[in-house]
């Protein structure tokens, strides 16, 4: 009876430490960390470059792909089953590639400092701003600048009053969000997109067909012809 009541004990206290555990959880809105599960290659060779295809871990795949007219993008849902990936796309007009932006404020302040996370809290390398000369309206093709080796982007704001995504620059300019650097210390974008490939120009969101490959160790194939190579993700 002894051994029996206290088995019962030390399940309860268990329980209770786990609902106390869970509902702290809760309360601080604590969220699974996402993580690429695989990462895929297509070289092309010169100078078209690469395809490049991520599999996360919340069953969403992105599809990222340089041409001569900008970034081409696909976004779509993944499954696996035996051998087979199945890849169902989403309808590009349902994408939403707007960052979520926070703004540090600073007044006194001579520079601003740019950083940019991607889907996966990464630091996103492929990110190019295209800031805006004080005094001028346009922006100028030569004004671009991408993150340093401690991925961040630096604008003075004795140079420039402004600056907008590359990505986000389309060909008749409409509709461009600007960001001002006046009262501004440090912005911080979190851009829903893996950091594979770049997002240096302007992008086109297609839509993928649904459809499968086969999985092996090296790579996914198209019956016996392999169309994506398996690589370390970046």
């Amino acid at each position: 009876m002894y051994s029996t009541i206290n088995r019962k004990s030390v399940a309860l206290k268990g329980a209770v430490v786990f609902l106390a555990m869970l509902f702290l959880s809760f309360v601080s809105g604590a969220q699974p960390v996402l993580k690429r599960v695989k990462y895929y290659q297509v070289d092309h060779g010169f100078p078209f470059g690469y395809d490049h295809l991520s599999l996360s871990s919340d069953h969403y795949y992105f599809f990222t792909a340089s041409t001569e007219s900008g970034c081409v993008l696909a976004k779509g849902t993944w499954a696996i089953k035996g051998d087979q990936l199945y890849m169902k796309g989403i309808d590009s007009s349902t994408v939403n590639l707007q960052p979520r932006v926070e703004l540090i404020k600073g007044a006194t302040t001579e520079w601003v400092t740019i950083k940019a996370y991607d889907y996966f809290g990464k630091p996103f390398r492929g990110l190019t701003i295209r800031p805006v000369r004080r005094g001028e309206e346009q922006l100028n093709e030569f004004d671009q600048l991408s993150p340093d080796t401690l991925n961040t982007i630096r604008l003075s704001k004795k140079e420039f009053s402004r600056f907008c995504l590359a990505y986000q620059v389309n060909s008749t300019l409409d509709s461009i969000p600007f960001y001002e650097l006046e009262d501004v210390e440090q912005i911080i974008f979190y851009i829903s997109w893996p950091e594979a490939g770049a997002l240096d120009r302007s992008t086109r969101i297609i839509t993928f067909k649904d459809g499968s490959f086969t999985i092996k160790k090296d790579g996914l194939y198209e019956k016996t012809k392999k169309v994506y190579t398996l690589k370390q993700a970046p």
